[in-house]
């Protein structure tokens, strides 16, 4: 009977680890569907098993797993050593008959709490579905219990103990077909528990693994959908979740260490800066990059995706605005309309510039919250559209970060903005191109673009509308190619030192621009790339240096006396008017990280902005 507890532990602890992942699975980022999908998946992989409690996660997770597996061995290794003393009397079936029915219910919440939420998000989840191995295995002695009569028993006391034992065994086999009954529903559930992240992941998956097959010889793959997409998002696959899939045991090959973000290569702006971009990819030329569309869930050509959206030359920068519908909720829909068509060049337009008022009424409660400016690009006769929208928001240091309102960043439709309430004209920025949707238009054209104004009370007046080309209104700004030497992972190292850094900015093509300011942050005092979108309106606040210089195009240097600390610095540069205003938007940042014992300057592998 010993043996036979010790095989049900056993056996109960392979199948419970093999059919869920906890020991693996559970932890190989436990809050990700596209993980436990993969980890599902390859169940029946010999590889699996093999390293069925070797963690194949990160070594972050690895102290956390070993505790966890160490629990639960104890737990039941006290339980095992519990059966010996478990007598078979009347009193201690009843004692069974208890914690086995406790024992099944918490493990069918924790199985329940496992496969719906990763068992993450509950409150002590992963521990619980443990410590359940304890009270199960409890449990599970009865259905070994003896049927043998006792020789200090009656007659009439056997018999009651044998009706009781087998009254135990019975309830102790409905529950375990209850609950193979639930857990084999559960498994059959795994197309509609995991649809959207299982179906794209596994679509996701094999075209990566065909489009690395179409080209061996590169060095890395690259995404190149901008960074704001990939997010918290459920219909676009994250590509460093993704990335654990190609791990082994679950893929043979070296296509992990060939996949690589678009914040490890190339800046957010590649995708706004299309001469950067070629410039970037034509010093890498063993990076392949592509471009996932999420809604046809297929790999696009580069050349059909990197490309602008303009006017004719003779065609005027602002457009106008034509209504086409008027609801009496409150909403108004306008459509942007030229003189001329247009068409796809090099230098186009890649966001919206509104000038708008709100006057508010007496009536608004939350006046900031009560109009706003929403421009969509698909076109759709449905309206309103109430879902895949972003919200645009500027902080206190300028900077315009989006968040998801109602859907993913990678299927937004459109870009939400709250009006100022002051009666003064306000400029409202909508940038397009930084979005997958508009990106992924087969035919992009500003015809489809709508314009949708809503106020519970009080009046919106939109006074201009303007087509923006995102590299007319920011500066360049890079490190000297004689200064610094470009590494194989993308940084950018100093190559000399103990002598002045020289950095290069251009703002002749802002219109209006007198001078500019170069600035570089306090130290490790950074913007948060995750959400925003680099478009600054304002000086960043309490600068490490600050210069100011009477050319819009030239040179500038950096000296250490300047960087007295070993420390992440953002180096950027603003143009100014002839007030000393901020005209346009503050140029993309140059992260440089300062080393002070060997005056080592390297540029953030995760922003590489500057072009040697």
């Amino acid at each position: 009977q010993s043996r036979m507890y010790w095989l049900t532990a056993y056996v109960y602890l392979a199948l419970r680890t093999l059919a869920l992942g906890t020991f693996v699975g559970g932890y190989l980022r436990n809050s990700d569907s596209e993980s436990a999908n993969a980890w599902l998946n390859n169940l029946l992989n010999p590889l699996t098993v093999s390293q069925l409690f070797f963690p194949v996660a990160n070594n972050i997770a690895n102290e956390q797993i070993l505790k966890t597996v160490c629990l639960g061995l104890a737990v039941s290794a006290v339980s095992i050593g519990f059966f010996k003393l478990v007598l078979s009397d009347f009193s201690k079936n009843l004692l069974r008959i208890q914690v086995f029915s406790c024992g099944w219910a918490i493990l069918s919440f924790s199985i329940v709490a496992k496969v719906w939420s990763f068992a993450s998000v509950v409150s002590g989840g992963r521990h619980t579905y443990l410590v359940s191995a304890a009270l199960c295995l409890w449990f599970a002695s009865a259905l070994f219990a003896e049927e043998s009569e006792a020789q200090t028993l009656s007659l009439s006391q056997n018999r009651f103990r044998k009706n009781a034992t087998r009254i135990l065994r019975a309830a102790s086999l409905l529950v375990a077909v209850s609950y193979a009954a639930v857990f084999y529903f559960l498994c059959n559930q795994h197309q509609v528990l995991w649809q959207k992240a299982g179906l794209q992941t596994t679509i996701f998956r094999q075209a990566l693994i065909d489009a690395a097959n179409s080209k061996p010889d590169s060095s890395k793959i690259a995404l190149l959908n901008p960074p704001v997409t990939c997010g918290d998002i459920d219909t676009f696959c994250r590509f460093n979740v993704l990335r654990d899939s190609f791990r082994e045991p679950f893929y043979k090959g070296d296509l992990y260490s060939k996949i690589e973000t678009t914040r490890q290569y190339l800046s957010p702006s590649d995708l706004l800066r299309k001469s950067a971009l070629d410039e970037t990819l034509s010093l890498s030329p063993s990076i392949m990059p592509l471009i996932w569309d999420p809604d046809k869930n297929r790999f696009k050509d580069r050349a059909h995706k990197i490309k602008t959206f303009s006017e004719r030359q003779d065609a005027p920068k602002q457009a106008a605005l034509t209504p086409i519908n008027i609801t009496p909720d409150g909403f108004q829909y306008f459509a942007l309309s030229q003189i001329n068509a247009v068409s796809p060049t090099k230098n186009g337009f890649d966001a919206i510039e509104i000038s708008a008022d709100y006057d508010a009424t007496a009536n608004d409660t939350n006046p900031a919250d009560s109009a706003y400016i929403e421009v969509i690009w698909k076109d759709d006769t449905k309206l309103p559209h109430f879902s895949s929208k972003l919200l645009a928001t500027d902080d206190s240091d300028g900077i315009q970060r989006y968040y998801s309102l109602t859907a993913s960043m990678a299927a937004a439709t459109g870009v939400r903005r709250n009006l100022i309430a002051d009666q003064k004209p306000h400029r409202y920025l909508f940038q397009l191109s930084e979005f997958s949707t508009w990106l992924l238009e087969e035919s992009p054209s500003v015809n489809k673009i709508r314009i949708v104004t809503h106020s519970q009370s009080g009046n919106i007046r939109i006074s201009n509308v303007r087509l923006v080309d995102l590299e007319n209104e920011i500066p360049k700004l890079s490190a000297n190619k004689n200064e610094f030497r470009r590494n194989s992972d993308g940084t950018l190292s100093h190559s000399y030192h103990n002598c002045p850094l020289q950095f290069s900015y251009d703002a002749r093509s802002i219109a209006g621009a007198k001078s500019v300011l170069f600035t570089v942050s306090a130290p490790n005092h950074l913007s948060e790339p995750s959400r925003t979108s680099y478009r600054q309106t304002k000086p960043p606040r309490d600068p490490s240096v600050r210069v100011q210089s009477t050319t819009i195009n030239g040179e500038i240097s950096l000296t250490e006396v300047q960087l007295p600390n070993s420390a992440d610095y953002e180096v950027t540069v603003a143009a100014l008017n002839s007030n000393g205003d901020m005209i346009g938007y503050r140029s993309e940042p140059l992260i440089l990280r300062f080393e002070k014992n060997t005056s080592l300057f390297t540029k953030d592998a995760e922003h590489p902005q500057a072009t040697p």
